[in-house]
């Protein structure tokens, strides 16, 4: 049975899904063909086409950089521009464009879009004491686009194609951009693809942030343009304090702390304070789909997890309460996830077509910690089938992350309140007593003993002296060999709150990678039963590339257990995940060659 608070209502919150609307009122600005739109965005940003030893300087244009609030709204329309592809009379750009089958080469047309993203938001920046002669001190860097589908076929050589796009949403120093391709037949259009890119700005020599002019809303169709280009991560960093784009260092938090305060100082909060549910509508929204459901029509766990680890900050966000802090003031606290227990998981139940409900609580609160515990449920009509459920133990540190910040007191409000709060003060007790006894300075019980010598006697030529000799037995496989690596760069889109990388990025690649192990062990596709306990030992720095390793150290029949570990280059860090795999016949055992990898 779920303990899930089963007397209260909690918030519903929708994960966004990222529509746009191609603006129908008005007809967008023609700026030319392509190759006029490049000499004219390079003329503006002062490049000269060609190599060029040197970067021309300028700094001179600093001096025209500037405050958001001197700078006029600006609206949709003023940034709805359009340009051409003449594939049908320019044979220049048929070299280009075309491919050795007569298509468009979709490189090449995601590399134009990308391209007018940047013409499109230097339309839409306006300076009003800038020189007629003077370039705009303002550079414009590509941080994510989002998942893009081609409709149709691709286009062949004889048909041009039309660009078009405009500023959807603007940040304080970022602008989404969305992009449309069309195919031209005579007087007919048809779409190809659409994109949104989200654009930095920066200052004109790239060592800083830039404002941007904010956006005016006209009619009722920006409206709705506007208000669908407001993401849930947006609302979530906001709380933080974060500015999406690129950053290369943290905005200053020193202000926020002389909010933070005692526990004893701090309101006590209930339980409901924090219920809160989300949906990922799977059943309507194709861009969804493509996101979270695997080859073979099942949730992803991996992706899964992720979500489950935004939410469960949005929780600790939703449940911490200062009084005294201003309307307007951005929540001193950064909260860090520390722990994740296992769970067992229910990855075979078909999700396309279906959504899915995340429901959380805090269920346990420390001096500086919270333990958030968090379901994920399937919706086929009007039933919840559970996929699986979570508890994060989340560290609260203080605004500039230099030191931990107390957090309100919980309390119990029933009968049943008062049992969930036992149970994550049991769970607290005993993460603390795992932690003073870790596995490998643990002396092995008996059972495990005797495990270690059946494995050596196995292995063991008895014809043979020689003490480094070891025999591989039918149906086994060395460990040594039983195992799947990855390297991964991580990148400011993966990032959290203190700019490093975010746990449930991690999470996700983890147990994808452990999947890959165990595919490629038994070569089927293994079943996830189980996940065990995921430790954050040390942050990860913006930037790192990280190493995950993943052994198979356990098989059992039909089960086998996987270990990832995560080591970033030049310097280790203790983040570890343990998966437990399941495939539907009877696998090869992994031999460990030595003590080491036997405990």
């Amino acid at each position: 049975m779920l303990k899930i608070l089963k007397n209260l209502k909690c918030s519903i919150v929708v994960l966004p899904v990222f529509k746009r609307y191609l603006l129908q009122a008005i007809e967008p600005i023609d700026t030319g063909t392509m190759t006029e739109v490049t000499t004219k965005l390079m003329s503006q940003l002062g490049v000269d086409i060609g190599y060029q030893a040197e970067q021309k300087k300028r700094d001179h244009l600093l001096k025209y950089m500037p405050k958001r609030e001197d700078l006029p709204p600006r609206s949709m329309g003023e940034s709805y521009i359009m340009a051409t592809i003449p594939l049908r009379t320019d044979k220049a750009m048929q070299e280009k464009y075309v491919s050795n089958v007569g298509t468009v080469r979709l490189g090449r047309l995601i590399e134009a879009m990308d391209f007018f993203a940047i013409w499109v938001c230097q339309q839409y920046i306006k300076i009003p004491n800038l020189p007629p002669n003077e370039r705009l001190p303002y550079i414009f860097v590509n941080i994510i686009v989002n998942s893009m589908s081609i409709l149709g076929q691709l286009p062949s050589y004889d048909k041009d194609l039309r660009i078009s796009g405009y500023v959807s949403s603007v940040g304080k120093t970022s602008l989404e951009v969305s992009v449309w391709v069309h195919l031209i037949n005579g007087k007919v259009m048809s779409q190809i693809t659409h994109g949104n890119f989200l654009m930095a700005a920066r200052n004109a020599t790239n060592t800083g942030s830039a404002p941007v002019n904010p956006l005016k809303i006209e009619t009722e169709e920006e409206k709705q343009i506007s208000e669908e280009a407001k993401k849930l991560t947006v609302k979530f960093l906001n709380r933080y304090g974060v500015e999406i784009g690129y950053q290369p260092n943290l905005p200053k938090r020193d202000h926020l702390l002389k909010y933070t305060t005692k526990q004893d100082q701090l309101p006590v909060r209930c339980m409901k304070d924090s219920y809160i549910l989300a949906i990922i509508p799977l059943s309507t929204e194709p861009s969804m789909q493509v996101i979270y459901i695997n080859s073979v029509g099942q949730l992803r766990i991996g992706r899964l997890l992720e979500a489950m680890d935004i939410f469960a900050g949005y929780i600790c966000q939703q449940y911490v309460h200062l009084p005294d802090l201003p309307a307007n003031e951005t929540l001193p606290y950064t909260f860090v996830t520390m722990m994740v227990d296992g769970t067992r998981v229910e990855s075979q139940l078909p999700a396309h077509g279906r959504n899915v409900h995340l429901t959380g609580h805090t269920s346990w609160v420390g001096k500086t910690s919270l333990e958030v515990s968090v379901w994920a449920n399937i919706v086929n009509d009007e039933a919840l089938f559970p996929v699986t459920q979570l508890n994060f133990l989340m560290v609260a540190r203080n605004a500039t992350n230099t030191g931990p910040a107390e957090v309100n007191a919980i309390k119990t409000c029933n009968d049943e309140e008062e049992k969930i709060i036992d149970e994550g003060a049991l769970r607290a007790q005993r993460r603390r007593e795992r932690q003073k006894t870790p596995a490998l300075r643990t002396k092995p019980t008996p059972q495990e003993h005797e495990m270690i010598y059946d494995l050596v006697d196995k292995t063991t030529d008895k014809l043979c002296l020689e003490l480094n000799k070891r025999t591989l037995p039918d149906g086994g496989r060395w460990m040594s060999d039983s195992f799947a690596m990855s390297t991964v760069v991580s990148f400011p889109e993966n990032r959290n709150a203190q700019n490093t990388v975010f746990g449930g990025f991690i999470m996700r690649n983890c147990v994808e990678i452990s999947f890959a192990a165990a595919y490629q062990y038994c070569l089927e596709r293994p079943i996830l039963e189980h996940i065990s306990e995921i430790s954050f030992d040390k942050p990860v720095p913006i930037r790192s590339i990280l190493k995950m390793f993943s052994y198979i150290i356990y098989v059992e029949e039909n089960f086998m257990i996987v270990m990832t570990v995560n080591e970033i280059i030049e310097a280790n860090t203790g983040e570890n995940i343990t998966t437990n795999e399941k495939i539907a016949s009877t696998i090869i055992a992994s031999i460990p060659v030595k003590i080491n990898p036997a405990l």
